[in-house]
């Protein structure tokens, strides 16, 4: 049934493709489909089924995204499953009371400390804007603390081609010139303007971060109701077109070069307008995309840890907790709003992103499956004991008590009389925190490397926050 629904759904995108068309805000990008047999009209493209899928089947099915320590080298695609602290552009952080205000620098330092100390990521990127930079280009300062203070992969930000410029010039500097140009160091995203429109900023860092060998994630974000039609069939269609666009483009400004098909598309309430990301209907969106993503043969993008909730509450664990877990089901590839996030991607808070590193730590190990062997099936300690015994003191449980559950940092368990509950997890929390950020030791980097890329930014006239 669901490969007889990605058929429709296929369909319908190719129908849109070739009848209706997309706009591209770029002479560039249209030069680009002239040269290559794309048919336009002005700023208008249309495209063939035939051209969809030739152009499509050029991408990698699978690529790496190299580190400055090679233990955190991230495979994308394929059966991987690979998570991301999210992107770099939060300009809200909320507290846990509730408070919303002003990311600052700490705050952004703090996220890389917390990132850089999390096994599950192989990542990193600060997640929000800290308020002290006020340049127009604000992402080169923060991507030479993103250097200084992780040695895990790089995620590069948005913002258009003087930011995309500046973020190849320091990888080179990072790791040579000819490195760059054999290896991915870096992931951005390219956003579409939906309905079926991409701006110049965003084909202007397609076009860059391609042509220079970088990988880029294609992450439509399709509002049903506003931006694409109320159904949701009708806004997973504009998506995939949107998305298969953005996979072309890539193809044809070099072949071969490492994209990531994505989504980003949900709903609206159409009770006041707002975008939610926190429901059942983005779970089917990112259930279609990685479907879709398979079909076309490229790596995925979808889900996290999505909620609408404005602070760490009931709403926020239960929404998460119901998206991170259609995403692990769905297969997808790579996870880019894995912690932190609350109100509709809006803010991020250090709090939810220590809680929704447990809610992920419990559902891998859910993912994992139940262990079938002789050890597991215990056979041998059921015979030894019988009925009527116990298995507290037996050996089979002191070996195997530590990996045979989930224990967890934060959740309060056994007896609650006398305890505050709410104080106690708060407490877990901060604790967690402490000891992450307590244990955390700033790699290595050649002074040589820091000076110059500290020149770089002085002298193209970035702020430098130390």
């Amino acid at each position: 049934m669901n490969r007889h629904k990605v058929n429709l759904l296929h369909d319908a995108t190719m129908n849109i493709m070739e009848n209706v068309g997309m706009v591209f805000f770029s002479d560039e990008i249209i030069d680009l489909f002239k040269k290559n047999g794309i048919r336009t009209d002005g700023k208008r493209a249309y495209f063939t089924e035939k051209q969809v899928m030739d152009w499509v089947g050029k991408a990698p099915s699978e690529f790496m995204i190299h580190a400055r320590n090679d233990k955190y080298n991230m495979t994308v695609g394929g059966n991987n499953i690979e998570f991301g602290p999210g992107n770099s552009g939060s300009t809200i952080m909320t507290d846990y009371d509730g408070t919303e205000r002003e990311p600052t620098y700490d705050d952004f330092i703090k996220f890389l400390k917390i990132t850089q100390q999390s096994d599950n990521f192989k990542i990193n990127s600060g997640n929000v804007l800290p308020c002290e930079i006020k340049s127009e280009v604000p992402f080169p300062q923060m991507l030479y603390s993103i250097m200084d203070y992780s040695d895990k992969c790089i995620f590069g930000g948005n913002g258009g081609l003087r930011e995309s410029q500046g973020i190849i010039d320091m990888l080179r500097i990072m790791f040579g010139e000819d490195e760059v140009k054999k290896r991915a160091y870096s992931l951005s995203i390219v956003s579409s303007a939906s309905p079926l429109q991409y701006d110049k900023n965003m084909t202007d860092t397609l076009i860059e971060c391609s042509k220079n060998n970088q990988a880029v994630v294609i992450s439509p974000a399709v509002m049903g109701g506003t931006t694409g039609p109320v159904t949701l069939a009708g806004t997973i269609a504009i998506s995939n077109a949107e998305s298969l666009a953005g996979v072309i483009m890539t193809q044809m400004v070099k072949e071969g070069s490492p994209v990531i098909y994505g989504s980003a598309t949900a709903s609206n309430d159409m009770r006041n307008g707002s975008f939610c990301i926190g429901t059942p209907e983005s779970t089917l969106c990112i259930e279609y995309c990685s479907e879709l993503a398979k079909l076309y043969g490229v790596p995925s993008r979808g889900g996290g840890t999505l909620t609408d909730a404005r602070n760490l509450s009931v709403q926020s664990a239960y929404e998460s907790t119901m998206v991170l877990f259609a995403t692990l089901k769905a297969g997808i590839n790579y996870v880019l709003h894995t912690a932190g996030f609350l109100g509709s991607y809006n803010s991020m808070s250090h709090e939810k992103f220590i809680v929704d590193l447990e809610i992920l730590d419990m559902l891998k190990k859910y993912n994992d499956g139940l262990k079938v062997d002789e050890n597991n099936l215990a056979v041998d300690v059921i015979k030894e004991i019988g009925p009527g015994g116990q298995y507290l003191t037996a050996n089979h449980t002191f070996e195997n008590f530590r990996n045979s559950s989930f224990i967890p940092n934060l959740a309060n368990r056994g007896p609650i009389l006398g305890i505050d509950q709410e104080k106690e997890f708060k407490n877990n929390i901060d604790n967690k925190m402490n000891q992450m950020l307590s244990s955390y030791e700033k790699p290595y980097m050649p002074e040589d490397t820091r000076r110059s890329l500290t020149k770089y930014l002085e002298g193209n006239g970035y702020q430098l926050i130390k």
